[in-house]
């Protein structure tokens, strides 16, 4: 088995060993199942991350399921866990200011208040090279402008691969780069992608809107 076949079962692995998909556990998590996550992101992107840190220090913001803390504490070894509410740019006074960290997960961002203000605190407390993950991004085609324009962003739209309204990801990274323009002029089909399939989105769920509502 290669490098890539190995990177590519590893995380999907934990999970079905553990039971942790929603499909086969009420109480699981949809990164595997409904959502592309899992195959399309997390096999590759975190096996890179586990063979650089095998043990990183990991922020789960507004994160209500414990089935994805025991997917972190079963894919790494002995990570560092922690865990916040965060609602406003205030509760940010909540975490340690002597922490960074390698990972910060965001859990239901459309909740947060001033969501950019707190990202870019977030960004500061990243240890080089650690990363920002935001899941289900969807009819947020503002927020994804700013970020994508002024942090090291990178959109994941998977809603190419299985059509879901928040089948979308991104990934904002604390890297040093010479040629921030360059790499954003390499990444702009992904900000595109993002924008039409966001506004298929809009448009289906308006009609699926539409259609009930005449029907009544």
């Amino acid at each position: 088995m290669n490098q890539t076949q190995k990177s590519k079962s590893k995380f999907q692995q934990v999970i079905n060993e553990n039971n942790l998909c929603i499909s086969i556990n009420p109480k699981g998590i949809d990164t595997n199942w409904p959502k592309s996550y899992a195959c399309l992101y997390y096999n590759k992107r975190f096996q890179k991350i586990f063979n650089n840190n095998k043990s990183p220090s990991i922020l789960e913001v507004n994160q209500k399921n414990k089935n994805k803390i025991k997917l972190w504490n079963n894919f790494f070894k002995k990570p560092l866990i922690y865990e916040k509410n965060i609602q406003i740019i205030s509760d940010t006074n909540l975490i340690d200011k002597n922490l960074n960290f390698d990972i910060i997960f965001i859990n239901n961002y459309k909740k947060i208040k001033g969501i950019f203000k707190i990202l870019e605190f977030l960004k500061y407390k990243l240890n080089r090279g650690g990363i920002i993950v935001i899941e289900n991004i969807h009819f947020n085609m503002f927020l994804v402008l700013r970020l994508f324009l002024f942090m090291e962003t990178k959109i994941y739209d998977f809603r190419i691969n299985r059509f879901l309204i928040n089948n979308c990801l991104i990934e904002i990274e604390n890297k040093k780069s010479t040629n921030k323009f360059f790499n954003k002029f390499l990444n702009i089909h992904r900000l595109v992608i993002f924008l039409i399939l966001d506004r298929i989105s809009s448009i289906i769920l308006l009609l699926l809107h539409l259609k009930n509502y005449y029907k009544l």
